[in-house]
């Protein structure tokens, strides 16, 4: 009898180990018992699951490198370019001194009337809100927070307030 159960023992282990063939999905390490253990080590399982896996891993590698050069492109053309900087900066410089200059004639502007004094004190009050929004948006321009798109409409807008100051202040210079 144990001769008989020394030729059983190898056949039916070997039987156990070839009926529980596993495919990657199902031959976690954790799972399962000894048994399961060996027939995914010896069908191959273990090592298919951990090429899956590397796989996998390599595939998000890549996707993550496609998007961090997808991002630094993107930052690139958001950044403006130092010749567009730098005709920013004259926008700018010029729009600061056609200011200066409106300040001027505006501090010379006579207002013998309450309205010519309420219209000298909104156009002052608008001028102001220009300046100020000109500094804003040097500060911009000087530390790249801003687009060449982003620039050109602001920099039209700002031109677009100091003409209408210009034009109110010839036009009550001109009715007085």
């Amino acid at each position: 009898m144990i001769k008989n159960t020394v030729y059983l023992i190898p056949i039916v282990s070997s039987a156990i180990l070839v009926g529980c063939v596993s495919n990657p999905q199902n031959c976690d390490p954790k799972k399962g018992g000894f048994v399961s253990g060996l027939s995914a080590m010896a069908s191959g399982c273990y090592e298919q699951r951990v090429n899956e896996k590397r796989s996998a891993a390599e595939a998000g590698s890549s996707q993550t490198a496609a998007l961090s050069a997808e991002n630094r492109d993107l930052r690139t053309q958001k950044r403006l370019s130092s010749s567009q900087k730098s005709q920013a900066q004259k926008k700018l410089a010029a729009l600061k001194a056609n200011n200066e200059d409106l300040e001027a004639r505006l501090a010379r502007m006579q207002t013998n009337t309450d309205s010519a004094q309420q219209e000298k004190a909104r156009l002052e009050q608008q001028l102001r809100q220009s300046k100020t929004d000109a500094a804003v948006l040097e500060r911009k321009v000087q530390s790249d927070a801003i687009s060449a798109q982003d620039l050109d409409k602001q920099v039209a807008a700002l031109t677009k307030d100091r003409d209408d100051v210009a034009n109110a202040i010839a036009n009550s210079m001109v009715v007085q």
